[in-house]
């Protein structure tokens, strides 16, 4: 008799306990879970404030890197040029995201001579079926060490014709919700083709 009130007490005690501890993972996982997803919209706030400081920091700036190009390739005059920049330790989505808007503006660019792929490192040019059409170049010899640690890559960027001044930019970055920025990088070229 004495050993089964023992043994109920025991039961409800270690049930009790069991209860418990489920209880404080639960609460404890809740609140992880929840600071993760604080932390990475933080991250993410930070990142868009960091790429904004840039764009504004690359926005009228003349980078020599791009006019050597067109001079180097002797490339008729135009209003504007596109250049895409990438590198290859940058990421490969990345990279393709950015080939797929140079697609993407092929629809409403009249002349496609104005729109060159550079890759910054030697023997890394991509080759795929829908940019054969365009011009792509190894360019790190035509940037200096200050020009290379100014371009973030992957990155598209819209040149004046006239003064080979940066008229905007645009990051081809996955997981950085940053469509306002592609949506007015497209109207500035659709501007630009009236």
């Amino acid at each position: 008799m004495i050993n089964t009130k023992i043994n109920k007490y025991i039961i409800k005690i270690f049930i009790g306990a069991l209860i418990l501890i489920i209880t404080l993972y639960t609460v404890i996982n809740i609140y992880n879970i929840n600071e993760t997803k604080k932390s990475t919209k933080q991250f993410k706030k930070r990142k868009s404030q960091k790429i904004e400081r840039y764009e504004k920091r690359l926005i009228n700036k003349r980078i020599k890197g791009f006019e050597k190009i067109i001079e180097n390739y002797k490339i008729k005059k135009f209003r504007y040029y596109i250049f895409y920049i990438y590198r290859k330790n940058d990421c490969g989505t990345c990279i393709k995201k950015g080939l797929q808007l140079i697609h993407k503006l092929d629809t409403f660019v009249k002349d496609t001579n104005n729109i060159f792929i550079v890759s910054l490192d030697s023997n890394n040019l991509i080759n795929n079926t829908f940019n054969q059409r365009y011009k792509k170049i190894i360019g790190k010899k035509f940037f200096t060490n200050n020009d290379l640690n100014l371009l973030q890559t992957p990155l598209l960027v819209l040149i004046n014709g006239t003064n080979f001044k940066i008229i905007d930019v645009y990051f081809s970055f996955i997981n950085l919700n940053n469509k306002k920025s592609k949506s007015q990088f497209i109207d500035k070229i659709k501007d630009k083709n009236k």
